[in-house]
Formats: C-alpha cells, sequence, structure tokens
C-alpha cells in the first residue's frame, strides 16, 4: 500500500519508503537480539537456580530484603 502510494507520488517518496522500511527492519532485529539477550540471562539463571538449591534460597532472601514488608 505504502509502495503504491510512493510510486504514485515520485522518485523520492519511494526513497522515502525504502529506507523508512530499512530502517524498520533494523529495529526490529534490535529488538529480537535484546529479547534473546534476556531470555538467554534467564535461561541461564534458571539453570544455575536449579542446580544449585543454596543459590535459590540465597535469592529468596534476597528478594525478602530488597521488596520487604
Amino acid at each position: 500500500m505504502a509502495e503504491a502510494v510512493a510510486l504514485a507520488a515520485g522518485p523520492v517518496a519511494q526513497e522515502v519508503v525504502e529506507e523508512a522500511t530499512s530502517v524498520m527492519g533494523h529495529i526490529i532485529n534490535i529488538i529480537r537480539q535484546a529479547l534473546l539477550f534476556v531470555y538467554d540471562q534467564v535461561k541461564g539463571m534458571l539453570r544455575y537456580i536449579a542446580e544449585n538449591p543454596l543459590a535459590f534460597i540465597t535469592l529468596c532472601v534476597n528478594m525478602a530484603i530488597i521488596f520487604g514488608p
């Protein structure tokens, strides 16, 4: 739809649409990489907690101190 309007408007509008599409692609890739990083970090923390019960207890105590009554 936007490309059809850009073609009707002229070459400058078509360039703007191409650049905007490219920028949106980069933004989507950045968001995807950030989400993958968070997922990997959470997965690693959960795996560590599962292997070390003391770590889970320590995490619970720290959370209770931070977000206490």
